[in-house]
């Protein structure tokens, strides 16, 4: 047997050489070989203050930042022990950790180290919100991928001249394709999130007991044990290929509620399965029994069920046959059928499944059902466009109630009871979905409407999927994926719940609530309110599942296969959108130890949940088909060996060559397939069509990824055919055949043991094969006697099997066809006519010689009555093979051209009679005898009594694996590999991917990387990880390493990228520790280097102030605090972050808090997302004159406080600073306008001039001019500019006035000198006004063509008036004489005096218009 320390890998021999003669710590680093750095500098890394490790590079990197990046472990495990070392420290740039620049590069192995020292550091986040794990779920994502691995195995690939391509141990054996076979750029227009296929199903299903389970981690997730979830597992009656026999099922649907679960899967029959309390009837298993673990439905263990909904007390369910069951409890009619009560029963209940044939689903019998559904008190099931419907009517079936005429108490009142199925017809479109919850029906169309079925009325939503263009941005860009029409994808219910959820093609989803008590339809669309529950603006975080409980709670899972729940937050978080109004009270908190979940399921008290897992597919493997055929027919008498050691001179070459298959010589396949349906029904196909299918695409990995567990098993020819051999044809055609047998040694290292004599020459053949292949020579062999026909004759004596009255070259055609099925009929070679009569004679004796032996079928066809390969599984030998629990006879000629072990072993140099392998099982040697005899692969280990579930069925393999390398059997090992590779999980990838390594298992160690590759954030958190780092050699963890980076490198076109340059010259480290100047001027030019700054500095700490500077400060800021109470004066905003919020709410914010509503509370404080990246001034000051236009802004900026005040002079228009308006905004918020009480008790406490002193004016709307409309169309729409409130800091008045000459205390209220206060000016009167109304009666958002209808009704207007106007002055022109000069100057004059407009309005143009007239 092997020793597994003394394998030496043939893939890796030039690195591990390399590695031993440089004597590195950490081989095979890099192409230029691993840097040694010198013992001192590595040993002082341990020892060094923080200063020396908190010391950054221009780009804020720290040491430890470097060494993550240049990926240097036995470093990092220096730094690692040092006390001085933060290792939450962060880079200035983007806010990174250690564990970011570890997975960002894919240093996985560092990674692990890290995460293994602190586990804190998952939860830093960077500047844009990401923590390490969503970094790798943003990176590593299947469906970011330009290149998909199309298969395992040496395939030869098309080179470029003088292109040598670096081997890479795990991943050279891996096939790539491009996964876009058309244009490259349709990649950019997949922005669709990957729904649940549920043709596809899941691979396993995990479930919860409780949310405070879900949140103490994974120890409380429990794997369902799929093998309760198959009928009959591993029954081998019931599954004849072991295939079929130890796979799991795929997951096809889960159903929840409050009592019991039922799960769907995907097998032909008896693929529903229930657990949960058996009380009335509910579980369909014929008795009352709870049922702990999943178990079989007795009542369909020859039926498929395609759909199945439930309710507390009874389900419904849809076979592939078109039939419709239900059981449960009948308080209602909801099973549709009648139910009288057994004398052991107090209600009416039925325990075991009953077809529902009555009412309308008798009468339509051809009915494609498209699903079911029930609540507490109704049943329904649906078509395209119909509805059978029957139970408690209370108004939400959309017609008035026949059959039993009895009233019931509902939910909501009393209903009469419908029960047999009536069916109604949908007009609205084709039906999508039916929903039955306990107050309405809910109806989905195809075209995207909501139709509700309640209190007999129906009523049609249309939800909000087209976004409105906002009118003040529409001038600016928007992509189009903003603005483009969504569509509904799925929605759900629950069925005591008023609230629904809608999910979004683009992975948003809309909550909808309504009130189910309305009594009409217009109460009912007044009850309706939207609001978004999700909105991800990150791509790995869209929603492609989602469901609910009846008091609201929900639960999702997201595009890479995380999954949240939604909590109520405990610190208020601010936060800036720009989207519609999402609830700040809640957050949602990811469920740790779960990844690639693809459906979620919660029962209705939101105390158990379902996860559909479905982890990533193995990619198939590339096997050399079958050369079972050639190697046989080296048997053949006509065949000559030259070579005693041929089998293993060609093992040796091909590994050291490592000679590449071909398309043709290979073949590629899986072990596991989607279990064949025994029937094909009518009702079912139709159901397949009518399904969500995939589109024909260019995309080649959803093509695989579908067709993977949609399609079946398709065979595929594994056994390479016999080539034709055209000098044996020429040898049977020569005249000197008889001195060509003489002079050949054909007998040469071929272990025959019997001779044929014709015509005085002898040729040896196995007496087992003739024996075996042809009936009547085994039968003369064993009895002995003749057989004759016509002049042929056939006896055997002593050994010897004579022939006579035939040609020698037919008795060796018949012995070539037996020995390889292969019919050498010379004579076609000739044109018809003028085949010689040597030929002819021996086709009349190969006629006479075939019948004899019995090689020609009924129908007159040369063959055998076997094919060859299922005879030689009867091939049996003399020799024995003495094993470590018992021996076997196997056949020797056969293990010779087979193996090159026994080649070796059986020939002259050894002269072995018997074989003794005391350390292989009887078990797998059998296997073995099975390959060697051309069993085919999927047939290799059946009938094994030791393989009764997956766990034995690898540790046979790995045995079998291991006997395989030791005889040199190579295909038998690749075939194993094949075996394996779709049982890799979770909990067994660590313990395949160290065998596989160790025993030169090259298949199923790439597929081993690549599960390991998808499964990355679950399994860097596995403290395995981190034994196998601790267990393995450096060689092991590069290669693991380097394997992840390749495939990582998939998702560009040019997948070799070249390495960075810090991480190609990680010497550099020694730099950033000695010399940093030296360090950065790598980046920087040494020349500019004076003038150049560091990219990004350091923060300035703030300086540390006393205790008793801390109190005064405190203080003050309490007396500042009291004086806001007073009246009239401005109060000072304590952070920038509570004005914000408290203005959002006083505006009533329509905005959302996005993706980092992810849970966060227990990470980092509150914090402010601020919209826009332009800061705003610091030298902004207040408007200082009246009247200045007010201009909205989208920006705040607050007052700033001056240092000195500026001195008085003439009031003159200032730059305003501008702030946030909104129709909403009370007066009391910052940057609104002061009301009129303010105003008037702000007085100006110092002296001013007489030129800058304000009349007083009383601000009464007596005396006040009024304005005409034209005017005051022109100032609503002039730009406005918010002069802010008054302040103590201002230099100017928010009114006008001057700033003080000196400077005033900075809240007070009376002023006992100076003028007294100024009056505020009309405009900001009127403005106040309008604030005001528009407060009352917000203004309605208008779209964008309604602003165009209103421009084009300007437009005409002024058209119109225009002429209008021109037509009366020209009529007035003819009807009165002319007036003189003087007439015409006052005139003008009172017609300016009477607009108010002076020489500034818009009457200017028209006294030129007079004046064109006049002349």
């Amino acid at each position: 047997m092997l020793n597994a320390s003394n394998i030496q890998f043939s893939t890796a021999v030039k690195v591990a050489d390399q590695d031993r003669r440089s004597n590195s710590p950490e081989p095979g680093l890099s192409s230029q070989g691993t840097l040694q750095f010198p013992k001192k500098f590595v040993n002082s890394l341990s020892s060094m203050s923080k200063k020396e490790l908190e010391k950054r590079d221009i780009y804020g990197r720290t040491l430890l930042h470097t060494v993550c990046l240049v990926n240097k472990r036995y470093l990092l495990d220096k730094l690692l022990k040092n006390p001085n070392l933060n290792i939450a420290i962060t880079d200035l740039e983007n806010h990174w950790n250690c564990l970011h620049y570890a997975i960002f590069y894919k240093n996985f192995i560092i990674a692990q180290m890290l995460i293994s020292k602190c586990h804190l550091l998952l939860q830093g986040k960077d500047r844009e919100g990401f923590t390490p794990l969503d970094l790798m779920s943003s990176e590593i994502d299947i469906w970011r991928l330009k290149w998909i691995p199309e298969s395992v195995g040496r395939l030869e690939r098309p080179r470029k001249k003088k292109q040598i391509e670096a081997r890479k141990y795990g991943v050279d054996e891996i096939n790539l394709q491009k996964r876009f076979s058309e244009d490259q750029s349709v990649f950019q227009a997949i922005r669709t999130p990957k729904w649940f296929d549920i043709n596809r199903g899941g691979s396993n299903l995990v479930m919860t007991g409780s949310v405070k389970e879900v949140s103490h981690g994974p120890d409380h997730l429990v794997n369902v044990d799929m093998r309760k979830l198959k009928h009959k597992y591993a029954d081998t009656e019931t599954y004849p290929k072991l295939s079929e026999r130890i796979s799991y099922s795929r997951i096809r649907d889960v159903k929840m509620s409050r009592n019991h679960t039922i799960v769907l899967t995907s097998e032909p029959r008896a693929n529903m399965f229930v657990s949960g309390l058996g009380t009335r009837g509910r579980l369909g298993s014929g008795n009352g029994q709870p049922q702990d673990s999943f178990a079989g439905v007795p009542a369909f263990e020859h039926e498929r069920v395609l759909f199945v909904d439930v309710s507390n007390d009874h389900s419904i369910c849809v076979t592939a046959d078109a039939k419709v069951y239900t059981w449960g409890l009948n308080s209602y009619g909801q099973l549709g059928y009648q139910v009288d009560i057994a004398p052991h029963q107090t209600e009416a209940c039925v325990s075991t499944p009953r077809v529902v044939n009555t009412g309308d689903l008798r009468k339509y019998t051809q009915n494609s059902f498209l699903g079911a559904s029930c609540s507490k008190f109704h049943s329904l099931v649906y078509t395209k466009s119909e509805i059978f419907v029957w139970g408690l009517n209370i108004g939400q079936f959309g017609f008035n109630p026949s059959g039993s005429s009895a009233k019931i108490p509902g939910k909501d009142g009393m209903g009469l009871v419908q029960t047999t199925p009536c069916r109604t017809l949908f007009s609205y479109g084709n039906i999508r979905t039916v929903f039955a919850t306990d107050t309405f029906t809910l109806v989905l169309s195809d075209l995207d409407e909501l139709h509700f079925y309640l209190k007999g009325f129906h009523s049609k939503v249309c939800p909000p999927l087209l976004k409105k263009i906002d009118s003040k941005a529409f001038n600016s860009f928007q992509p189009r994926v903003l603005s483009q029409k969504k569509s509904i994808h799925k929605v759900i219910v629950q069925k005591g719940c008023d609230v629904c959820l809608l999910l979004l093609d683009n992975g948003d989803i809309l909550q909808l609530s309504m009130d189910s008590r309305s009594i009409d339809n217009a109460a009912f669309q007044r009850s309706l309110k939207f609001t978004t529950v999700w909105k991800a603006s990150k791509e790995h975080l869209r929603c492609t599942d989602v469901d609910m409980s009846n008091d609201g709670s929900v639960i999702i899972c997201v595009q890479d296969g995380s999954a949240y729940k939604r909590i109520k937050r405990t610190i208020l978080k601010d936060s800036i959108s720009s989207h519609e109004y999402i609830s700040r009270k809640f957050k949602f908190s990811k469920i740790s130890g779960l990844n690639k979940v693809v459906k979620v399921v919660s029962d209705p008290l939101f105390s158990k949940f379902a996860f559909v897992r479905d982890d990533i597919d193995l990619i198939p493997h590339r096997l050399s088909k079958s050369s079972i055929l050639s190697d046989f027919s080296r048997l053949s008498p006509l065949h000559e060996i030259q070579d005693d050691l041929q089998v293993q001179r060609q093992t040796i070459t091909n590994r050291e060559n490592e000679v590449f298959m071909t398309h043709d010589d290979s073949y590629q396949t899986d072990f596991i397939y989607k279990i064949e349906h025994q029937t094909a029904d009518d009702d079912e196909a139709l159901w397949l069509e009518e399904t969500e299918m995939p589109s024909s695409t260019s995309d080649n990995l959803d093509k695989v990824l579908h067709d993977r567990w949609t399609q079946p098993y398709k065979a595929v020819p594994a056994l390479a055919a016999l080539p034709q051999d055209e000098s044996l044809r020429e040898m049977l055609k020569s005249e000197e055949l008889d001195y060509w047998i003489a002079m050949k040694d054909l007998s040469r290292n071929k272990h025959y043991n019997m001779k044929v004599v014709v015509s005085n020459v002898e040729v040896e053949v196995h007496r087992e094969v003739l024996e075996l292949r042809s009936a009547p020579l085994g039968k003369l062999i064993h009895q002995g006697g003749k057989l004759e026909l016509g002049d042929v004759k056939i006896s055997y004596q002593a050994g010897e099997l004579e022939f006579s009255g035939v040609t020698v070259s037919a008795v060796l055609i018949v012995l070539h066809l037996i020995y390889t099925d292969q019919f050498l009929d010379i004579w076609t070679d000739y044109p018809l006519g003028k085949v010689p009569p040597r030929i002819q004679k021996t086709k009349t004796a190969f006629e006479h010689l075939a019948k004899l032996v019995r090689l020609v079928d009924p129908m007159g066809r040369v063959k055998c009555e076997h094919p060859l390969i299922d005879d030689l599984r009867n091939l049996h030998g003399s020799c024995s093979v003495k094993l470590a629990d018992g021996s076997v006879q196997v056949f020797e000629p056969l293990l010779i051209v087979r193996s090159a072990y026994f080649e070796t072993l059986f020939s002259r140099r050894w002269g072995v009679e018997s074989i003794s392998l005391p350390e292989v099982s009887h078990t797998v040697f059998e296997i073995v005898l099975k390959h060697l005899y051309g069993v085919q692969y999927d047939a290799l280990f059946d009938n094994i009594d030791k393989i009764t579930d997956v766990s034995s069925f690898l540790n046979c393999n790995l045995d079998v694996i291991e006997v395989a390398e030791e005889l040199m059997l190579d295909e038998l090992s690749d075939v194993c590999q094949l075996l394996m590779k779709d049982f890799i999980a979770l909990d067994n990838v660590y313990t395949l991917l160290r065998h596989s390594y160790h025993m030169k298992a090259y298949k199923l160690f790439g597929n081993c990387l690549w599960f390991i590759y998808n499964n990355l954030d679950v399994l860097l958190l596995d403290p395995s990880f981190g034994d196998l780092i601790d267990e393995e050699d450096n060689q092991f963890l590069n290669i693991v390493n380097d394997a992840m980076k390749w495939f990582a490198n998939l998702k560009y076109y040019h997948r070799d990228q070249k390495p960075l340059f810090l991480q190609d010259n990680s010497g550099l480290l020694k730099e950033f520790v000695q010399d940093m100047d030296s360090f950065n001027s790598h980046w920087i030019h040494p020349l500019l280097w004076d003038v150049a700054k560091p990219i990004f500095e350091e923060p300035t700490t703030p300086s540390k102030t006393s205790v008793s500077e801390r109190r005064r400060r405190s203080s003050a800021r309490r007396i500042e605090e009291i004086k806001t109470t007073v009246p009239g004066a401005a109060e000072k905003p304590r952070s920038l972050s509570k004005v914000l919020y408290s203005q959002q709410l006083a505006m009533g914010s329509t905005e959302e808090v996005n993706e980092s509503a992810i849970a966060d509370d227990e990470v980092e404080p509150d914090f402010v997302v601020v919209s826009g990246k332009r800061r705003p001034s610091s030298k902004s000051s207040l408007s200082a004159a009246t009247g200045t236009p007010i201009v909205r802004s989208d920006s705040v900026t607050l007052p700033q406080r001056k240092t000195s005040p500026t001195p008085v002079t003439t009031p003159r228009p200032s730059r305003p600073s501008s702030v946030t308006v909104h129709h909403e905004s009370p007066n009391t918020s910052v940057g609104s306008l002061p009301t009129l009480s303010e105003s008037y008790g702000a007085t100006n406490t110092g002296t001013q001039s007489p030129s800058s002193a304000s009349p007083v004016v009383k601000a009464t709307s007596k005396g006040m001019p009024r304005l005409s409309q034209r005017e005051r169309i022109k100032r609503e729409k002039q730009p406005v500019v918010i002069p802010t409130g008054s302040s103590a800091w201002n230099t100017t008045n928010a009114w006008g006035s001057s700033a003080p000459s000196t400077p005033s205390k900075p809240y007070s209220l009376v002023s006992t000198s100076g003028p007294p206060a100024s009056v505020p000016s009309f405009e900001s009167i009127l403005l106040e006004e309008k604030l005001k109304q528009e407060k009352k009666a917000p203004l309605p958002v208008r779209s964008f063509e309604d602003i165009l209808i209103e421009e084009e009704f300007e437009m005409w207007w002024a058209q119109e008036s225009a002429r209008v106007q021109e037509d009366l002055q020209r009529s007035q022109q003819h009807s009165k004489p002319k007036n003189n000069r003087r007439n015409r100057k006052s005139s003008s004059s009172k017609e300016n005096q009477r607009t108010g407009s002076g020489s500034s309005g818009k009457m200017p143009a028209r006294k030129n218009y007079q004046r064109r007239v006049d002349v």
